[in-house]
């Protein structure tokens, strides 16, 4: 049995745990959360939770929300500087494995269990096949992995950042409507938080069904994509129906266009917050109809599986795995 020690550092929150890996079994055996803001550097977390849990690791992974260079990150919304080889050198946590949050989240995807995820199209699972990864969040990750040398490889990539191509009147409208206010368009600018509300925006400066006054005033006290999800999914606001209609039918051709790009017989598996709290939208077929509209390669998309992640802790896996990795090398 081995112990390795994991974490998942974001601008909000971090969530440390220890896991023990045993065979092919993963387990965890303890986790505890921190408020980001309420520290003022990571090391500051990684010597709290060994003060609880100080049992020897064979190695450390972290998943951390920032660009990852030279084993050292700049975390993208917090003032800290994340070092692999400082951590090593000062604290008991063996080697330690530094990755993009997103390229966790995509090595989590390998070790999930019956039960964290949903089939939006169930298709047929060819055994290390190519294997798409993207999530919707408070931005748009996406994540390649290919199978070689008895095991899977993560390719990170910036596609969640490429053009936006519309194919419905109401998609086209949606471009033009956020060209005016960013100029260039991203899927992006569409799929997250902010893309949800930019998109009831739209909503509602082009249809005849006037703004709620609850809705309004909702968005003002709360995260307006939330708002947007309650309201849409309960069907009470036209807009917000017609605002997750079209946020979910755009999720499911990006979603698609992955499985054509990779021909990903391993299966496409969407992560982040957005999906989880969505489930009812994305099964209603508004996402089938984009994922599956196609021409002429329908046929092969629809044997492509894809997959709804609802483990909220796959990212804290994945770095985990990456852990596991790191003490095999």
């Amino acid at each position: 049995m081995k112990r390795f020690l994991a974490g998942d550092i974001g601008g909000t929150k971090v969530i440390m745990a220890l896991y023990e890996v045993e065979g092919d079994q993963i387990t965890q055996t303890a986790e505890k959360r921190y408020v980001s803001a309420e520290h003022a550097t990571f090391t500051e977390i990684l010597v709290d939770f060994r003060k609880e849990h100080d049992a020897p690791v064979a190695a450390t992974g972290l998943g951390v929300a920032g660009p990852v260079f030279d084993r050292r990150c700049q975390a993208t919304n917090l003032p800290w500087v994340i070092d692999a080889r400082e951590l090593e050198a000062s604290q008991p946590v063996g080697r330690v494995a530094l990755v993009n949050d997103f390229k966790a989240a995509a090595l989590g995807v390998l070790h999930l269990k019956p039960g964290e995820w949903v089939d939006l199209n169930p298709g047929t699972t060819q055994p290390h096949g190519p294997i798409a990864v993207l999530g919707a969040g408070t931005g748009l990750g996406q994540a390649l992995l290919f199978y070689s040398d008895k095991r899977y490889h993560v390719v990170p990539t910036e596609g969640g950042h490429k053009d936006f191509a519309p194919r419905t009147d109401d998609e086209i409208g949606l471009l033009k409507f956020l060209r005016e206010r960013h100029g260039r368009v991203s899927y992006e600018r569409v799929l997250s938080g902010a893309g949800l509300h930019a998109v009831y925006d739209y909503v509602v400066t082009t249809r005849t069904s006037p703004e709620l006054a609850e809705v309004r005033d909702a968005m003002a006290k709360e995260d307006a994509a939330a708002v947007i999800s309650q309201w849409g999914q309960s069907g009470k606001d036209p807009n917000c129906v017609k605002a997750l209609d079209i946020f979910a039918t755009v999720y499911g051709a990006e979603a698609g266009n992955l499985a054509l790009q990779i021909v990903a017989t391993g299966g496409v598996y969407l992560t982040g917050g957005i999906g989880p709290k969505n489930v009812g939208k994305l099964l209603d077929g508004s996402f089938l109809k984009g994922y599956l509209t196609k021409g002429r390669f329908s046929k092969m998309v629809a044997d492509i599986p894809c997959k709804l992640v609802t483990n909220k802790n796959v990212g804290l896996l994945g770095a985990a795995a990456a852990a596991m990795e790191l003490e095999q090398l």
